[in-house]
């Protein structure tokens, strides 16, 4: 082959991938331009505000400047529905959770918009564990020792929960479905503040919450103590602590955190976010930091993201189809 037809073959092989890639040479070198909004679809000081503003931080080193704007409402689809809404430039994302990308669509009666289909996946961050409370006064040290404790309760259990339809709920809900517990009654709270209050004050036997420092530290005080986590793997920060699934196997609820755009996002400014978050895979102290504040780091990028997504929903629609779970 002469060098004329190999350069001949090389121009033209250029000039095809522009043309299956068009936005390649018009976004990549030019994104972003200008500050990135993040809309977190929670109220300011939740689990959901706090993570999505570490990961704002960090990212604004590695990318540019990652501006939070919390959105809260509905469980979370306010945000959720704004963001899917806006323009797919990459100049918008959604901080989404479990919440608002696979339990509202399973458990609305009337969704009017699929988070599954309107969102590209960029990364799952971290899984905020849930974990089961007792107020120290309760016997029970295993889950079934606190199964057996309701039971045989003459009188009604009650358990707390950040509020009415969130996977903290979801959760309580599955456990006493699972486990047959008529007696165990939910009492929705605003926000995890005043549930754990009213834990350490009696006026609640049982809580789900997710675990933060805060709780591990009532915890190993002894002012209150965790029976079981909804996770699949021990927690890498509380190996010690049991978890459901040892006796109530398929029962794992994760609170897992991500960043999500538009559907109609260009593969490329997709690339763009994923490569500077998997920058953050190897930052040994920033994952420390996260472990710190009792989140287990995930960290994936956009194609491990859906795959992880995909098997989630299937498990909790598997648990919610399968207890026939209702919520007003």
């Amino acid at each position: 082959m002469t060098n004329r037809r190999r350069l001949l073959m090389s121009a033209c092989s250029g000039l095809l991938s522009l043309c299956a890639w068009p936005e390649l040479g018009r976004t990549k070198p030019n994104y972003p331009l200008r500050p990135i909004r993040l809309v977190v679809p929670f109220v300011p000081g939740g689990v959901v505000d706090v993570t999505a503003r570490l990961w704002a931080d960090k990212m604004t080193g590695l990318l540019g400047t990652i501006v939070p704007e919390n959105r809260g409402g509905a469980s979370g689809m306010i945000g959720a529905r704004e963001v899917a809404n806006a323009n797919a430039d990459g100049y918008t994302l959604l901080f989404g959770n479990t919440s608002t990308q696979l339990l509202q669509p399973l458990i609305a009666p009337n969704p009017d918009f699929d988070p599954r289909q309107s969102f590209a996946p960029i990364s799952i961050f971290v899984n905020s564990a849930i974990a089961i409370v007792v107020n120290p006064t309760v016997p029970a040290k295993r889950l079934d020792e606190l199964i057996a404790y309701i039971k045989n309760r003459s009188e009604q259990t009650t358990y707390g929960s950040p509020g009415t339809r969130t996977l903290t709920n979801v959760a309580g809900e599955l456990l006493k479905r699972l486990a047959n517990l008529p007696h165990f009654v939910h009492v929705p709270y605003k926000g995890g503040g005043q549930s754990v209050v009213d834990l350490i004050g009696g006026h609640i036997s049982v809580l789900m919450i997710a675990i933060t420092p805060e709780i591990l530290e009532l915890h190993r005080t002894g002012k209150a103590r965790i029976i079981a986590t909804f996770n699949a793997e021990p927690l890498s920060f509380a190996p010690e602590l049991g978890r459901v699934c040892e006796y109530i196997p398929d029962l794992i609820v994760t609170l897992w955190m991500g960043v999500f755009a538009p559907a109609r996002t260009p593969t490329d400014v997709l690339a763009i976010v994923g490569g500077a978050q998997r920058k953050l895979r190897t930052d040994e102290a920033f994952k420390k930091r996260l472990e710190d504040a009792g989140f287990e780091p995930i960290l994936n990028g956009p194609e491990e993201a859906q795959q992880f997504l995909d098997k989630d929903y299937g498990r909790l629609a598997s648990l919610i189809h399968r207890t026939g779970l209702k919520l007003e």
